[in-house]
């Protein structure tokens, strides 16, 4: 229990761990047999020694102590060989987690908080249920005291990548990008700025024509010496989009790897792209530390049948 009360609360599988006698009684078993094994050999030596016979033949015992010396002295060369590198490794392993804590992932993880969200499709049928859930939801997140921006998406900031995406610009079949279905409020929620263009508008997530929001990578990769803004791509061979706002590139993937493409677009419940699992994204005005409890509260408020995994971003990568 000692242990456990070390251990972030975000491993919960360790919370499943308990301490088993019988391996308890195999390591003291080891270690007790690893020392009398250790010991007997100096102890039959010492046994078996004669005092007079040490002093009669003294000047072979120092050649042999020589000798000794010498495999002593090459040990310790080669003792002092490892652990130049050991602590060489360890400097390199430090200077690597400092660059990490320190690295800019494109947003303050201290006031950033996602909570993970899935209705079930028994209780949630149809799309046009969970988006009412989602507005809902958020609509009481943004009354929360010190919270200043609310959003959801299907994969939130550092939530992992989106395999399989399909990108067609112009009839050619292109390397995909990140492909991320957001609400209208998301950039402001993660602070993702608008380096051109324009953002999504709350008429964008109903029906009619789709647009996207590109990053700058997706933009030099797809569109190089061009202007992306104005021009239409399709995206999983499904629907056609135009792009109407390039922002800045942001770590989405995870901390350590350098931004990619990423193409926004809208939460459209008429398209066939609103999932049941997604993720609740809020902002606060400066750093809280017990958000969970009231995020789960306002989620319940709205249907208490509904489970909540939330953590702060900064809690997401410390277990990284």
């Amino acid at each position: 229990d000692a242990f456990l009360t070390l251990v972030p609360k975000t491993l919960l599988v360790v919370r499943q761990i308990d301490l088993d006698l019988r391996m308890v009684a195999i390591a003291v078993g080891v270690t007790l047999m690893t020392g009398t094994l250790s010991g007997i050999a100096p102890a039959l030596v010492a046994a078996r020694s004669d005092l007079g016979t040490s002093l009669k033949v003294g000047d072979r015992r120092r050649c042999a102590t020589t000798h000794r010396r010498t495999v002593g002295h090459a040990l310790l060369v080669v003792e002092a060989a490892l652990l130049l590198v050991l602590l060489s490794a360890s400097a390199l392993l430090c200077n690597s987690f400092i660059r990490l804590r320190t690295i800019d992932i494109g947003f303050d993880r201290k006031t950033l908080w996602t909570s993970s969200v899935v209705l079930p499709e028994e209780l949630y049928p149809d799309n046009a249920q969970m988006a009412s859930f989602f507005e809902r939801t958020m609509d009481r997140l943004r009354a929360m005291p010190g919270v200043v921006a609310v959003a959801n998406a299907d994969w939130g900031p550092l939530g992992g990548s989106c395999p399989g995406q399909e990108l067609s610009i112009d009839g050619r079949d292109l390397p995909g990008p990140q492909i991320r279905h957001v609400s209208a409020g998301y950039f402001d929620t993660v602070a993702l700025t608008l380096v051109r263009g324009r953002l999504f508008a709350g008429e964008d997530e109903g029906e009619g024509p789709r647009v996207a929001v590109v990053n700058q990578s997706a933009a030099r990769r797809y569109w190089p010496n061009q202007e992306p803004i104005g021009r239409h791509a399709v995206v999983n061979r499904k629907f056609n989009v135009e792009i109407v706002g390039i922002v800045r590139d942001m770590r989405e993937q995870n901390e350590r790897k350098a931004p990619g493409p990423s193409i926004y677009v809208p939460m459209n419940p008429s398209s066939g792209e609103f999932f049941n699992a997604r993720t609740l994204v809020v902002r606060t005005a400066q750093e809280m530390t017990a958000l969970e409890p009231a995020i789960a509260s306002r989620v319940a408020s709205v249907d208490p049948r509904i489970p909540t995994d939330t953590e702060r971003l900064d809690a997401t990568l410390a277990v990284r």
